[in-house]
């Protein structure tokens, strides 16, 4: 991937501040958009048709809780890119979309305003705020994410966390790393963005699905994040997946759970992911192209539930 550190236009970085400015004015915060993992739940209960204005701590209280989970993410993402980067088999292409992914997260780093709660303190004391590095993004504590433990939104750049969200789990890190893609994908569009008509169509987008409970994915995007999903999952598990699908076997949730601490909860959570594997290996991402059927796994799903499939913005 393109390391995007070039100077862009102020709307690419900044553009995210006339919305953000009237939202903190009303006193609305909408919930990032994500897509349920359980399949019987998404279809009723997508945050695509029904938004929650989440109730939120107090100010002091929220920036604390927002710190602490910063710090919990970049360390298990350090940690994370340590074995991924030990697997001398894993192909090169592969390994290195994989560390990309994670590289971003040290990257923003350096954004000493990624604690979108403090952000929020400090914006409505001087009314203004830049964004350094079109890299940056932000965190968030939501507390109606339903099913998910994280959402990524573009509209605010921001990662929404559960306050309940434990980076030592590898099940929420490997759905943290799922968002991280969708942070990446973000990051390249706006790159590419030449005007502000385009970044205010592209923003359009997102304030549609918001606003009028049209149902929308962006089919290339989510087989991304789900393929490099299941391939952190598969390294995790010590390539338990692949193995199983090399052998003609089913994949057993509980076996899965004792190599990853999956609870009850959260293997429901991946049941949805964990379907698409027979259809992802033996194949999987390992060069530039996605096996076909997994494609078709996703655009079927997303069609049953009635959403509107869009393919590359």
């Amino acid at each position: 991937m393109k390391k995007e550190n070039h100077e862009h236009k102020w709307w690419h970085n900044n553009g995210w501040l006339i919305p953000l400015v009237a939202v903190i004015a009303i006193c609305v915060f909408l919930l990032p958009e994500k897509n349920s993992r359980n399949k019987t739940e998404k279809a009723e209960t997508s945050p695509i048709t029904a938004q929650v204005a989440p109730p939120q701590d107090a100010p002091e209280k929220r920036v604390e809780k927002v710190d602490s989970l910063i710090a919990g993410v970049e360390k298990e993402s350090e940690a994370l890119k340590k074995i991924i980067a030990s697997k001398k088999n894993l192909n090169p292409n592969l390994k290195k979309m994989m560390l990309e992914t994670l590289e971003i997260v040290k990257i923003n780093r350096g954004n000493m305003q990624r604690n979108y709660a403090k952000l929020l303190v400090d914006i409505t004391k001087d009314g203004r705020m830049s964004v350094k590095n079109p890299n940056y993004f932000f965190y968030d504590t939501l507390t109606d994410l339903g099913n998910e433990c994280a959402v990524y939104s573009p509209p605010k750049k921001t990662i929404g966390l559960k306050p309940e969200f434990n980076p030592t789990n590898r099940v929420d890190m490997v759905i943290f790393f799922h968002e991280m893609q969708h942070v990446i994908q973000d990051n390249r569009v706006r790159y590419n963005l030449k005007s502000k008509e385009e970044f205010d169509k592209y923003m359009a987008f997102f304030t549609a699905r918001s606003t009028s409970g049209e149902r929308a994915a962006i089919l290339d995007d989510e087989v991304i994040a789900y393929a490099l999903e299941i391939e952190l999952i598969n390294l995790l598990s010590d390539e338990y997946l692949k193995n199983q699908v090399a052998a003609g076997k089913p994949i057993d949730m509980d076996e899965l759970g004792k190599k990853l601490g999956v609870t009850s909860e959260q293997a429901q959570q991946l049941n949805t992911v964990i379907a698409a594997v027979d259809v992802y290996y033996p194949q999987g991402i390992g060069g530039k192209t996605i096996p076909e059927k997994f494609v078709l796994y996703w655009a079927d799903l997303y069609t049953q539930m009635g959403y509107k499939i869009a393919r590359h913005r």
